[in-house]
């Protein structure tokens, strides 16, 4: 039976993904749009909010339900509103049945209801399918409404960001819709500074937002690099003037920067510059282009970050912190303040809405990544700092409790080609924030599709319809990058002989008295088990840089070393780093002794393809190998009982 359900395991893990989220009403925040049914837990695949933002909603009125897709997968769509136990109270679409509706285009991203029963508080819940991958296969989104029995009031009518004036909604400021129902970063032209433009994208994850002129950059275009040195040799700040001097572009000179090829298209240049990285992505493309970063060694409990269960703020004041983690530093250069109180370390969350196979699994080369988002239009630039969780589309940093760490951001494009450059420290302590260096780094990128040119592992939507949407990859509106369209690489941006001597110490924890409190190490928790533990162990990920090197693949990777599944401790913090030296315990602990890491064997090219194939999916005709295999399996074990 073990053998059995490890199998059973083995085919839920290379199930496929998607990516689809509530836009009215809004759905759960933040907007995570890869919350399928092989990774996350039902009904919604995150878990309610302590405080949920509740759309009103009334019973007769007619609703047009909008979402973004950013994959043109198989299939349909289900409309429901469900109760806070997750029973069915009214299905919206389809009216009668239990069928997914919108098989006759399979691009659509809107649906026109009408409630007709009272419940608050509850939840819409959308279903979308992905045929490609199999029948049963499905993600979800889900928004907190609240629907009464009652003839909505004028200024009701629009969301509370407009006034009801003709049987219209007249939106106020930064809010867009029927309904005004929408937060957008920009209303006109003005909103965006130093002659900024306000660009429209219906479908985007803000349907409307700034492109900077060259030099600006920010939510606003309200930011420039304040330090801006005069005739520098590298680099073109006051491009298009003085092109004749920088052989690349007119922009900067390529002598100056530390050269990665990511492909036989895509480069990727960099400098330091005293206790900052500048980086310049060159890729083959007009649409958007991105590049994303995480240690080389980060442990799998990263998944828990963003808090979507308020955890830090649910302290247990049981616990006691009885030892103190050692960062490897100079101490007498960074003494540590003995008057200092200890301050407890937050609770983590249990599991983010994620299943407890989907805690153990090894991280996929997008889990917990740092990214950079450019793009350019009509000679202005849109630069985001942004990180995602898991395959969810990026989100930016500000939604994070982060900010834009860029101290200088540019953008041309240039001969078929985009260039952006940006710079920011190498140490970064936000929790949004990865560090560039020093040493080696997990590196991906990737940039979007162009017409003409799509690319699927499987069969979509686009190649076998029906659609209405033939354009579904807008040129720099952010979706599915295509399974050629990205890779990973191990790069070294920072040397450590180019490190900066940070100013800022890490922290410390010092040894507090014993009645100080703190939390519990924290269980992992689904529906199928009362514990489970994420790995202590980390990801540990061996690829081959590509410095200035005519070698280069869309996935490549020496090995892959993760811990076996049997043996797995919860632990936050990034190993490479800090010395295991904190124990946190209740008044009468019953300690186990932690096992030894255990390496797995080392995986060919063949067997981690999984990790980057259209988003750790299998191919079909491997699954379907693994499928026979297992269905043998049944042979003979009935045969040997």
């Amino acid at each position: 039976m073990l053998q059995l359900l490890l199998l059973l395991h083995l085919l839920l893990r290379y199930s496929a993904v998607g990516h689809v989220a509530l836009t009215f009403p809004s759905a759960r925040f933040p907007p995570l749009d890869f919350l399928d049914s092989a990774r996350t837990i039902s009904p919604c695949g995150v878990p309610k909010p302590d405080s949920p933002r509740y759309t009103q909603l009334y019973v007769g009125e007619s609703y047009n339900f909008t979402w973004r897709l950013q994959y043109p997968h198989q299939g349909g769509y289900r409309l429901s509103v469900i109760n806070e136990t997750g029973d069915v109270v009214e299905q919206l679409t389809p009216v009668k049945g239990s069928k997914y509706v919108g098989i006759e285009d399979q691009t659509l991203q809107h649906a026109v209801v009408r409630p007709t029963r009272p419940c608050a508080p509850c939840i819409v819940l959308l279903e979308r399918q992905a045929l490609e991958w199999g029948q049963a296969y499905e993600f979800r989104s889900c928004a907190d409404v609240n629907i009464v029995q009652e003839t909505p009031k004028d200024d009701e009518r629009c969301s509370k960001h407009g006034d009801y004036e003709n049987g219209k909604c007249k939106c106020r400021h930064s809010y867009s819709g029927e309904l005004c129902q929408y937060k957008d970063y920009c209303s006109t032209d003005d909103d965006c500074l130093n002659d900024g433009k306000c660009v429209k994208e219906a479908n985007g994850i803000v349907r409307r937002t700034c492109y900077c002129s060259f030099g600006y950059f920010g939510q606003n275009c309200d930011q420039t690099f304040d330090v801006k040195p005069e005739n520098d040799k590298c680099f073109n700040y006051d491009y298009p003037k003085d092109e004749k001097k920088y052989d690349k572009y007119g922009l900067f000179e390529d002598d100056c920067f530390k050269k990665t090829a990511l492909n036989e298209d895509d480069f990727v240049y960099s400098r330091v510059v005293q206790d900052e990285l500048e980086i310049i992505l060159d890729y083959k493309s007009t649409s958007w282009i991105s590049i994303g970063w995480r240690p080389m060694e980060i442990d799998r409990s990263c998944r828990l970050f963003p808090d979507l269960e308020n955890a830090r703020n649910k302290r247990d004041t049981r616990w006691t912190l009885i030892s103190h983690s050692t960062i490897q530093m100079n101490e007498s250069q960074y003494p540590i303040d003995s008057n200092l109180m200890p301050v407890p370390i937050p609770k983590l969350p249990e599991n983010n809405g994620l299943l407890r196979a989907a805690l153990l699994a090894p991280l996929h080369p997008m889990d917990c990544t740092d990214i950079v988002i450019g793009s350019v239009r009509d000679g202005r630039s849109r630069i985001n700092d942004m990180y995602t969780r898991d395959r969810s589309t990026p989100l930016y940093d500000i939604w994070l409790d982060g900010e834009e760490s860029f101290s200088a951001a540019y953008g041309i494009e240039r001969d078929g080609r985009t260039i952006v450059m940006f710079r920011r420290r190498i140490a970064e302590i936000e929790p949004s924030d990865h560090p560039l260096g020093p040493g080696e780094i997990f590196v991906i990128y990737a940039k979007g599709q162009m017409m003409g040119s799509y690319s699927h592992a499987v069969k979509s939507a686009l190649d076998q319809g029906p659609i209405s949407d033939h354009n579904f990859y807008r040129q720099d509106e952010v979706k599915y990058h295509g399974n050629r369209n990205r890779g990973v690489h191990s790069v070294t941006f920072v040397s450590v002989d180019e490190q900066f001597q940070n100013i800022r110490p890490l922290p410390r924890f010092r040894q507090p008295d014993p009645s100080s409190l703190q939390h519990p190490v924290a269980a992992v928790h689904d529906p199928s088990a009362h514990a489970a533990e994420v790995p202590k162990a980390t990801q540990a990920v061996s690829l081959p840089t590509t410095i200035t090197s005519e070698r280069s693949s869309s996935i490549s990777a020496d090995t892959i070393r993760q811990p076996p599944l049997a043996k797995f401790h919860l632990n936050s913090e990034t190993e490479p780093t800090v010395k295991e030296e904190s124990l946190f315990i209740q008044s009468e602990p019953v300690l186990e002794p932690k096992p030894e890491l255990e390496l797995e064997p080392k995986l060919n090219s063949r067997e981690i393809d999984y990790l980057y194939f259209d988003n750790g999916s299998l191919t079909l005709s491997t699954f379907q190998l693994v499928y026979f295999f297992f269905f043998l399996f049944l042979l003979l074990s009935h045969c040997y009982l």
